[in-house]
């Protein structure tokens, strides 16, 4: 049973502090990292800032308490001795952090007064090349962090590793409600796939009832379900077509929950289990579960993406067909921090694959194998799957149900 928004705020929040407590300060030295500064405003907000402060937190919240001319709130973590100082410069005081605030037009120099105080070596801001999720800060923030401010000379360093690691670390009661909420994306997925009416149901149709049906639970779509059709003679689909018999319809849909968010594709075939095009893709739909497992097993925590990349492809030439991997990090972003695993277009390196996994996180392990159809007159086809994984210290795990088979709309 789903928990209701005030009960799901309660755990986000209880989760929060173990990670600002437990998991913040361990990774903080494990960087070398001395202090780390997170700024955000209204409609500019920083993409890790509400991961660490209590909810419920609105975007709405900087305008409401600050006037125009300075919606801003600051994030100061000091460590000291394997102890961690939480500083919130904001007329809005957060839960566990001690609130300083002279005034607007002052912020800065508050910052100022902590950095002379502490006296960090390293100082940490959410500056990236590559990880966007740790490139919240704005240019003009920069600025005024560092203007007339000698003590961060030779002092800045980039948060991405930081960052990626706070974001995409799980806690066992977090995966307990992942879980759950997976499996129920997957089946609601799958029945909007059964409900489809040959001939009459269209691409669109099936993308808004998907939609439609998880707000009816209190789940919001992360992004609009995506429906892509693969028909024998055919091009290209329009999404405003009815769907019909020999069709292949892939779904792809995802939904948030408790802070984290879900990403599943499901593949159906409309029509029999006899019919020679269904029996074909069976054929296919096992060389893209075999590519899975190839994924899997070379998946591991503080392995670079990279790396997973390389080695599963060259696996993966076992298989004699073209095989796509581009797995991504997932977890309180659709599409979260830490490293990819190839891209569609980039099968050997990515900027972002550089990072390691962090243990105890989770991807989508999303990807496709591309394929000759001989019951479609030699048509290319694409077989495409994705399933949510965590991956702890010693396995692999998918969470919900996984697809093995084709569908199968009658």
């Amino acid at each position: 049973m789903l928990l209701s928004n005030r009960n799901q705020v309660e755990k986000l929040n209880q989760w929060i502090e173990v990670k600002l407590t437990k998991l913040l300060p361990r990774l903080m030295k494990k960087h070398n990292l001395d202090m780390w500064i997170v700024t955000t405003e209204e409609y500019n907000e920083d993409p890790v800032f509400p991961f660490l402060v209590p909810q419920p937190f609105l975007r709405g919240d900087l305008g409401c308490i600050f006037p125009p001319s300075c919606p801003i709130s600051i994030l100061v973590f000091a460590l000291e001795n394997d102890s961690l100082k939480k500083y919130c410069i904001s007329p809005l005081g957060y839960t566990g952090y001690q609130q300083i605030f002279n005034g607007t037009n002052k912020v800065w120099n508050d910052v100022a007064t902590l950095i002379k105080k502490h006296e960090p070596k390293q100082v940490a801001l959410n500056i990236s090349a590559d990880m966007n999720h740790g490139n919240g800060l704005s240019y003009s923030h920069y600025c005024h962090l560092i203007k007339d401010n000698d003590q961060l000379k030779g002092k800045i360093t980039s948060s991405d590793k930081l960052v990626a690691a706070y974001l995409s670390t799980r806690l066992s009661e977090e995966i307990d409600h992942y879980k759950q909420v997976c499996e129920l994306a997957q089946s609601v997925i799958e029945d909007s796939l059964k409900e489809i009416k040959v001939n009459e149901t269209t691409a669109q149709d099936l993308s808004w009832n998907v939609r439609e049906k998880f707000e009816q639970m209190n789940l919001r779509s992360w992004f609009h379900p995506a429906v892509m059709v693969q028909r024998k003679g055919t091009k290209r689909v329009s999404i405003d077509a009815p769907l019909k018999y020999g069709d292949l319809v892939h779904l792809d849909a995802g939904v948030q929950y408790m802070g984290l968010c879900t990403d599943h594709q499901r593949l159906s075939y409309i029509g029999g289990v006899k019919d020679p095009a269904f029996l074909e893709l069976t054929d296919k739909m096992e060389k893209t579960t075999q590519l899975q497992d190839i994924v899997i097993e070379q998946i591991e925590s503080e392995k670079t993406g990279n790396e997973i990349l390389q080695k599963a492809k060259r696996q993966a030439e076992l298989l004699k067909i073209d095989t796509r991997i581009y797995c991504h990090p997932i977890g309180g972003h659709g599409h979260g921090a830490g490293p990819l695993i190839g891209t569609w277009n980039q099968q050997e390196y990515t900027d972002k694959g550089k990072y390691e996994i962090a243990e105890n996180s989770c991807m989508a392990l999303e990807l496709a194998t591309v394929q000759q159809l001989k019951a479609w007159d030699g048509k290319i086809v694409a077989i495409p799957l994705e399933e949510n994984i965590f991956i702890n210290k010693t396995e692999v795990i998918i969470m919900g149900k996984r697809q093995t088979e084709l569908l199968i709309v009658e």
